[in-house]
């Protein structure tokens, strides 16, 4: 318990940093000429590299990370965070705004954490579930940088993840991502997970963005996996909505492993207003480190059935800062996982 108070204090007292920055952001605003500001379109999604802490995801997972929502009107891509949600598009980055070629356009910068609550079999006295993490993205008018640094413990087991992405705009029709993760410590955290994702915007009014995708995870032990993923997002036009569908088939080694998930969600809300999102996920998982017991080699999980969902909402306070909250369950038939998670994010 005064670990966990600790870690919150922790988070908050960056957070309160961060609402004194926009505080003097707005101030300066306010009183010289606003930098030019990059078109949104072009603007890309955060990586799938930080899939293996999305939501309810873990390395070898079913299903990754869900396809980004975009602008309502362009249907261009948008950020998107480690955990799947929608992340604020801002002004350009000061300092750079007058520098051609440069990443002049929206960026963000995002610190919070979350505690998890576990129960079932796997779930030994003393287990835990939590992260403290940083997260950002730079942009300019074709391509998107984005970034993650997450503390994370699982089970009985802790390291340090980090992630890099690069999203880049190749036409009005098509972008496409490509990222890469690693750890330090931690026996369950991946030793690498790479990823790449095409996008396609279909219809009259682009509003269907189509994604095909492949990917790789490897383990700090024998255990691996290959990834092949199917998505669809589509823009409503009356309505401030984004409904999205996919599809994961992994194939999990040692054993030959082939495991499906689905995934559906539904996003509601307005950029610099708010964004409340739920996503479901659902099918059979590849495989699953956890360590049950301190210092010991960490336990393969294969091949089990998997019932995930997660509600999240992006509520901006400030012109350019904000709040982020969201709920996460995760059920198998090993363990179940109750978790939230609150993070405070700045626009540049």
């Amino acid at each position: 318990m005064r670990a966990r108070i600790h870690r919150l204090a922790r988070v908050l007292a960056i957070a309160l940093g961060m609402a004194v920055l926009a505080s003097l952001s707005c101030a300066a605003q306010s009183s010289s000429p606003a930098a030019p500001t990059a078109p949104v379109s072009g603007v890309a999604p955060a990586s799938p590299a930080n899939a293996p802490n999305s939501d309810v995801a873990t390395q070898g997972e079913a299903a990754p990370g869900a396809a980004p929502p975009g602008d309502s009107q362009s249907h261009d891509p948008v950020y998107r965070s480690g955990k799947g949600d929608i992340v604020p598009q801002g002004s350009s980055i000061p300092g750079l705004g007058g520098v051609p070629g440069m990443l002049n356009g929206p960026a963000y910068v995002e610190v919070g954490g979350d505690d998890s609550h576990l129960s079932g079999p796997d779930a030994a006295p003393g287990s835990s579930w939590n992260d403290l993490y940083v997260r950002g993205a730079l942009s300019s008018t074709k391509n998107v940088i984005n970034y993650e640094f997450t503390h994370e413990t699982r089970f009985n087991d802790s390291g340090w993840y980090y992630g890099a992405g690069w999203t880049r705009t190749l036409s009005q029709s098509l972008y496409a991502e490509l990222a890469a993760g690693s750890s330090i410590g931690g026996q369950t955290i991946p030793r690498l997970r790479l990823d790449a994702i095409a996008h396609l915007k279909t219809l009259a009014r682009k509003q269907l963005v189509l994604g095909v995708g492949v990917g790789y995870d490897k383990s700090k032990t024998v255990n691996s996996a290959t990834r092949g993923q199917l998505s669809g997002t589509y823009y409503f036009d009356r309505f401030p909505v984004i409904a999205e569908a996919g599809m994961t088939l992994t194939h999990a080694n040692p054993g030959s492993i082939l495991a499906r998930a689905q995934w559906l969600g539904v996003t509601e809300g307005h950029d610099k207003e708010h964004y409340v999102s739920f996503r479901y996920e659902f099918g059979r998982e590849g495989y699953e480190l956890i360590e049950t017991s301190p210092n010991t080699m960490p336990a393969a999980l294969f091949n089990f059935p998997i019932s995930n969902y997660s509600v999240n909402w992006r509520q901006w306070i400030g012109l350019n800062w904000g709040v982020n909250v969201s709920f996460e369950h995760e059920g198998n038939p090993n363990y179940h996982r109750n978790g939230g998670l609150i993070g405070f994010f700045l626009d540049f």
